[in-house]
């Protein structure tokens, strides 16, 4: 056991000191990853009796239940191989035994910080809206657009839910793995290696959080996903603890899942436009609860920003 925890691996000064060669190397697990997903895909498509092409290209709410759930178990496949095992993988490489320390796992997270992460996210989210009617009226490429419709009607697939094992699949599928591996490539490993070059946080927060924002391929949502993915940042930067923004990212997802479960035919007669009062409101309400709740969370937690300050 002694002799596995000393080995390093050959790669390892050069993936801590060269940023590059980091980058480099991300790049060809995340291809490598990629191409693993795309095989197991394709052989558990044939398993299953589909045609993984044929089925996304005729997805709609109206397919049946089998469909659904094999659409589920591919995208928790390509999940898992886009960020949950790239990020654990040059992480071990770069820093072998430690790479739960490096990835801010290593703690549990105390439960005043995870409720106030919660409100913390609830807070944001009429910014988010709001960043959301901005973003529309921006003027996009039909080729944006096409896209756009694409992942819209593979989402409105997805989130139609006509049992609670759906809604299970559901909350384990878009809400619990995205969450998991989403911080951990994002939040855990590339903000904190963009701070640990250039020397700066706050910028490697939003840096971090346009990368999150633009690799979902949604344009009209870029916005209010970048304040999202910005928000999650400040948390683990608050923090110092990934499971803080793990947890709160599920509970962002998780919630509007819930939602649309609950209220399958009433989401669109809620939708308020842009100039609506009542947003306008909730956005005045949202920026002081967001200002209190961040202060909150910076005084609670001064000793940890403190000796991270003087490391």
């Amino acid at each position: 056991m002694n002799q596995q925890r000393n080995f390093e691996s050959p790669l390892k000064s050069s993936l801590q000191q060269k940023p590059i060669f980091f980058l480099l190397v991300l790049l060809l697990l995340l291809l490598i990853f990629n191409l693993l997903a795309v095989l197991f895909i394709h052989y558990i498509s044939i398993a299953m009796g589909y045609d993984y092409k044929e089925v996304t290209q005729n997805l709609s709410s109206n397919n049946n239940t089998e469909i659904r759930h094999f659409i589920r178990l591919a995208n928790i496949i390509s999940q898992i191989h886009t960020f949950l095992l790239p990020a654990i993988a040059i992480t071990v490489l770069a820093y072998a035994w430690q790479w739960q320390q490096i990835l801010r796992l290593h703690q549990s997270p105390s439960i005043t910080n995870m409720v106030l992460a919660i409100f913390f996210m609830m807070a944001v989210f009429p910014l988010a809206q709001w960043f959301y009617f901005i973003n529309k009226i921006l003027p996009l490429p039909e080729s944006a657009i096409a896209l756009e419709q694409k992942l819209a009607q593979l989402s409105k697939a997805l989130l139609v839910m006509e049992s609670p094992y759906e809604l299970l699949g559901n909350l384990f599928t878009i809400a619990l793995i995205p969450a998991i591996g989403e911080e951990l490539f994002f939040r855990g490993l590339l903000q904190q290696k963009i701070a640990q070059w250039i020397k700066r946080p706050q910028w490697a927060i939003w840096i971090a959080a346009i990368v999150f924002s633009a690799f979902h391929g949604q344009f009209q949502g870029f916005l209010p996903r970048l304040l999202l993915g910005a928000s999650l940042g400040y948390l683990l930067f608050w923090t110092k603890n990934l499971w803080i923004p793990i947890i709160a990212h599920f509970f962002n997802n998780a919630i509007q899942i819930i939602v649309i479960y609950r209220y399958p035919n009433q989401l669109s007669k809620a939708e308020m436009s842009s100039s609506s009062p009542n947003l306008t409101f909730l956005v005045m309400v949202s920026s002081i609860f967001v200002a209190l709740l961040s202060y909150l969370i910076i005084y609670l937690n001064r000793s940890t920003l403190d000796n991270s300050r003087n490391t």
